[in-house]
């Protein structure tokens, strides 16, 4: 039996045109009667916010027929708390129809494959069916980075990082950075320190494997050199990045201390760990402790 649900997302371009991303995937603008139907709304007019991910929406029009599946009022009185009436600004809609037992992964890699092509709060969270809505994932929209932007010579780059997540999703390592990534730029109150933890443990599980000696020197080493060769940043820099990183991820696990996490260290350290699962995806056998003893004698 075939499932369709259609999910409002929220995109910072709003002159994308519609994609099909796969065979059950499609992306395009959400139409007015949509709107209605999910929120009640006939028009919402919002502005993103600069520095954090945040719309404020200014002018909203209701319904005369509709009430919606998801009504402004219940969207507004728990977007108080977490962030979640943001949804009503949804410019796009993605449309998974499968016959798949598993929405919740279809729409998870999806919303992967956006964080890992740009760290986001963009993804999919609720899904409307006929009569049903679809709470793919319970957790707020906002996070800690902005709304994506992306242009439509774009999609196929996020096509590819699909299919790769895809190929991947059942390899135990790569589901467990993934998870630690993902839940590290969702949105809540975590507080910094947490998602700052959440990141290094991602850092530690790709690049120490089985490793119980010289922790900090060689994960400074392997980061360095195996990103250097993909072309992120000069090996020197990005080994002092991580000597600072895991400096200040020792003081908070040993002495509690939060000072030295600052929020441009957090961006440095969520890019790594992007950066190295988008390596991982495409040449999984760099992260093997061989090729990293490899790497330390070169």
């Amino acid at each position: 039996m075939v499932k369709k649900y259609t999910y409002p997302i929220l995109l910072r371009n709003e002159n994308l045109e519609p994609y099909k991303l796969t065979e059950c995937i499609d992306i395009r603008k959400i139409t007015q009667a949509e709107r209605e139907t999910f929120f009640g709304l006939k028009n919402v007019k919002y502005a993103f916010d600069t520095q954090i991910a945040h719309v404020t929406i200014y002018s909203k029009s209701h319904s005369d027929t509709s009430k919606g599946m998801y009504p402004n009022e219940a969207l507004f009185n728990r977007g108080l708390f977490d962030g979640s009436s943001d949804m009503q600004a949804s410019n796009y809609v993605v449309h998974v129809e499968t016959e798949a037992q598993d929405h919740d992964q279809i729409v998870q890699m999806l919303n992967l494959a956006l964080k890992i092509f740009c760290p986001t709060s963009s993804g999919c969270y609720a899904g409307f069916s006929d009569t049903y809505i679809k709470f793919t994932l319970n957790y707020p929209l906002q996070g800690p980075f902005n709304y994506i932007y992306f242009e439509q010579k774009h999609f196929p780059e996020i096509q590819q990082l699909y299919f790769e997540i895809q190929n991947m999703w059942g390899n135990g390592r790569f589901s467990l950075v993934a998870s630690l990534y993902d839940r590290a730029l969702q949105g809540g109150k975590v507080p910094l320190d947490v998602r700052f933890l959440l990141l290094t443990i991602a850092l530690e599980s790709l690049y120490l494997p089985g490793v119980n000696i010289e922790l900090q020197f060689r994960l400074c080493l392997r980061v360095a050199k195996t990103l250097n060769e993909t072309g992120y940043g000069e090996k020197d820099t990005v080994f002092k990045e991580v000597k600072q990183i895991y400096a200040a991820r020792s003081k908070l696990v040993h002495e509690g201390c939060t000072k030295a996490i600052s929020k441009e260290m957090f961006c440095t350290l969520t890019n790594l760990v992007r950066v190295s699962l988008r390596t991982f995806l495409q040449n999984p056998g760099a992260y093997t402790e061989n090729s990293f003893c490899s790497i330390e004698l070169s």
